[in-house]
């Protein structure tokens, strides 16, 4: 009679000797190290299994699976940070845990880092190829090119993240990798009827790299270059509030920053936050005196002004208001109108020649019956634009008023005889 003998399990120590046998194969045998290491954990679930926990997350780092490589530094990091006994401190200690796991992980961050870097700088080759070229279908080829490179570029960067979560250099680089791939789909739609992409995967991947720079921005909250992408892609999926929020961040660390106080002025705007864009504009104009741009947006803002309140003070005459309030109304106007003058005096200092500038420089000057300077700005006016009747117009009845009967009839004969040429225009 024969009897069947059990096979003797392998200690736990065997199996990992085991395994590293494995690995030291050419090539590495990695399944059969994989089974034998979990084997050990498995089977010796009262022994803490440091070694084969290491061993484990080092295989999958070597396979780039980087879920499972965490998986398994994790577990091991948290048998050694929460050491119950000082058996198991010294073989923490002895296998150096903490140094083997930080370097594997920095050692694979580096390489998918590089990797994405590296095809984000072919890309460009290929985009300045695209740039030379005016064939459609070269131009269509290259793109679907591209997309494949920015593509690759986005598993690479995105492995970088499953890597090292904390660090927001790879966050950034998912995020630019998405922006870019997402100007692929866009230029691939425009070209290739038959493409199999729809119009929206180009905000579909806008929101992707918003999302990458989300996570970017919150391991480095101070990143003025990052909020600065973060603005640019809101503005362009025209989301003001979120665009209003990222630029007034920049401004809290540039607060003197010119060119990002006038992008939120232009935002707030859009918001419909006048009061808000009023204070930013008088901020811009005070860091930036020769700033043409916000001393028209000032300009005009006041004018408007003005002009309501010119509205008003008619109103109150015939609705017969105390004389009081009239002049209360009248001197906010007139303060709205020299406001305009200062401005706009600026804006024909640096741009003589524009046109609504002298315009509304006669107009309020009018108003405030500075008749002469009235009549110098608005013949001013009408050298850059004589085919216009509109200024003689108004400029006949101020020469009337200023004893110039002459030139009033001349320029109110001029007017109409524009207006009539204008009329018989098909």
């Amino acid at each position: 009679m024969f009897f069947a003998t059990a096979t003797p399990r392998l200690t736990y120590d065997a199996l990992v000797r085991s395994a590293k046998i494995y690995l030291k194969e050419i090539p590495k045998n990695y399944d059969s190290a994989v089974e034998k290491l979990e084997e050990a954990i498995e089977q010796y679930a009262d022994k803490p299994p440091i070694e084969a926990y290491l061993l484990l997350g080092s295989i999958h780092a070597d396979k780039r699976r980087y879920a499972e490589m965490d998986l398994n530094f994790d577990a091991v990091d948290s048998i050694c940070r929460s050491a119950a006994t000082e058996d198991i401190e010294k073989t923490c200690k002895d296998l150096n845990v903490s140094k083997r796991v930080d370097q594997i992980r920095q050692a694979q961050w580096i390489e998918e880092f590089n990797e994405g870097a590296s095809l984000l700088g072919e890309a460009k080759e290929y985009e300045e190829e695209y740039g030379e070229i005016d064939d459609e279908d070269e131009k269509i080829d290259i793109l679907y090119d591209l997309e494949l490179i920015y593509r690759d570029a986005q598993k690479n960067f995105n492995n970088s993240t499953i890597i090292l979560e904390d660090s927001s250099q790879g966050w950034i680089n998912l995020g630019i990798a998405y922006y870019r791939l997402g100007g692929v789909y866009g230029r691939i739609v425009q070209l290739d009827e038959g493409s199999e992409f729809e119009e929206g995967i180009k905000n579909t991947m806008k929101d992707s790299a918003l999302v990458s720079y989300r996570q970017a921005l919150s391991k480095t909250p101070d990143n003025f270059d990052l909020m600065s992408n973060m603005a640019t892609i809101y503005f362009e999926l025209q989301q003001w509030e979120q665009c209003a929020e990222m630029f007034g961040r920049m401004v809290a660390l540039q607060p003197d920053n010119v060119s990002v106080l006038q992008n939120l002025s232009m935002i707030l705007s859009q918001l419909e936050m006048d009061d808000s864009v009023r204070v930013i504009v008088n901020k811009v104009i005070e860091l930036d005196p020769g700033n043409l741009d916000m001393r028209l947006q000032r300009g005009y803002d006041e004018v408007s002004k003005g002009a309501d309140l010119n509205s008003e003070i008619n109103k109150a005459k015939e609705e017969e208001v105390e004389q009081a309030k009239i002049d209360e109304l009248t001197e906010k106007r007139n303060a709205a109108y020299r406001q305009v003058i200062v401005d706009f005096g600026k804006v024909v200092e640096l741009a003589p020649n524009n046109y609504d500038a002298w315009y509304f420089l006669g107009l309020c000057h009018y108003f405030l019956e500075e008749y002469e300077k009235s009549i110098e700005a608005w013949e001013k006016a009408h050298e850059l634009q004589p085919d216009n009747p509109e200024v003689l117009e108004l400029l006949a009845p101020v020469y009337l008023k200023m004893k110039m009967p002459e030139k009033s009839r001349e320029a109110q004969k001029k007017a109409e005889e524009l207006k009539a040429a204008q009329s018989e225009e098909p």
